[in-house]
């Protein structure tokens, strides 16, 4: 996922948001040079609001200086990526990385 994310990285903003409650992702999960791939990391414990709080998606694009229709969301949970919908983001049910890369590729050629 890494390597995809960085072969994106060269075209695209890339964020990361998490519902996480503490900087576990920082410290044990993504080195300082994968961190760098993303434009953005929103840490629910550090903004105070969580997914599906329709709040946290425009704090995200506004972070991003993206507008709100540009963004494409991928998360594991429907309910999340419903809520990213209803805020005018296109977005993608994460089942397994094959899926995901055919439907987000299938999104950025209309894009």
């Amino acid at each position: 996922m890494i390597t995809y994310i960085g072969s994106l990285k060269p075209d695209y903003k890339i964020g990361l948001l998490s519902n996480i409650a503490s900087n576990w992702i920082r410290e044990n999960l993504l080195t300082e040079t994968e961190q760098l791939l993303f434009d953005q990391m929103i840490m629910s414990y550090e903004v105070k609001m969580t997914k599906p709080d329709p709040r946290i998606y425009h704090l995200s694009t506004e972070r991003l200086g993206v507008d709100i229709q540009d963004c494409v969301f991928v998360d594991d949970i429907e309910h999340y990526c419903e809520a990213a919908r209803q805020e005018g983001m296109q977005a993608v049910v994460y089942q397994n990385f094959e899926q995901m890369k055919a439907e987000l590729a299938k999104i950025l050629v209309t894009a």
